[in-house]
């Protein structure tokens, strides 16, 4: 993960959910994103992680 990727934080009052949002390309051109969910205790909801390079795409959850 590139050191200057920044990751994008957001909290719906409504939920209680904070979800962090991290996006960046790799060296070998992939678009990456990685998706955190975490409840109002701060405990993990989900984790996601898809992979997209132009051609072929993959997630993991």
């Amino acid at each position: 993960m590139p050191a200057d990727a920044e990751p994008v934080i957001s909290y719906d009052d409504e939920s209680g959910v904070q979800t962090m949002t991290l996006e960046y390309t790799n060296d070998t051109g992939h678009d990456i994103s990685i998706v955190t969910l975490i409840d109002e205790n701060e405990d993990l909801m989900s984790y996601g992680f898809p992979t997209d390079n132009g051609s072929a795409s993959s997630s993991i959850s």
